[in-house]
């Protein structure tokens, strides 16, 4: 006799039911091997998650002499003519007019350092319909692209709990479980209001 699948279920509570979907797909996380290789002779590698993050989170890290490159993961510039929430509040008038402006800053400022950033194609969550149609295997393929091998990555530790920090450092963990080096920088301002949370500092 063939099983239903869960969601067919009738009167299947819906908590359980996504609790059921979140297990399944972290056990198909856990099963995912990155195509991003661990190479002691390559450059570090810093995750971005936006323009900004990268600048703001990790100066001394970009300002020192390391040999490390910089990813910025949700760099896509949005559809014109259209405003999302963040825009809106910072008096934008047009998300794509507002991206080409955050990416010619970002550019800059890395230049003070000495830097030159990579950037994926990879939409803003607030831009992506739904939020949770990217994952880790797709998120490594377009990393793999573009950066074939790190002697260490450093992630955010989602501090602020944004959806785009958390896909990062849990893009950051299965990395690590594959044996690549692996630091956690604190995102600012969060970490000022927040501090680190209690799985970092007990």
């Amino acid at each position: 006799m063939r099983r239903s699948p869960l969601r067919s279920l009738s009167g299947l509570p819906r908590r359980l039911y996504r609790r059921s979907r979140a297990l399944g797909k972290a056990h198909a996380e856990a099963r995912l091997q990155p195509r991003l290789r661990v190479d002691l002779d390559a450059p570090e590698l810093v995750l971005s998650p936006h323009w900004d993050d990268a600048v703001l989170d990790c100066w001394s890290l970009l300002s020192s002499d390391r040999e490390l490159n910089v990813l910025n993961l949700f760099a896509g510039v949005p559809p014109a003519g259209r405003v999302e929430v963040w825009e809106a509040v910072s008096g934008a008038r047009d998300s794509a007019e507002r991206a080409r402006g955050r990416i010619a800053e970002d550019t800059l400022a890395l230049a003070r350092a000495g830097r030159a950033p990579l950037s994926l194609p990879l939409l803003d969550a607030q831009y992506r319909r739904p939020p949770s149609a990217l994952d880790l295997q797709k998120l490594d393929r377009a990393v793999s692209d573009e950066v074939q091998s790190a002697s260490r990555v450093y992630v955010p530790a989602g501090i602020g709990a944004h959806a785009d920090h958390l896909l990062a450092r849990r893009y950051g963990l299965l990395l690590l479980r594959a044996g690549m080096p692996v630091t956690l920088y604190a995102e600012l301002p969060y970490c000022i209001f927040h501090g680190w949370p209690s799985w970092v500092d007990g």
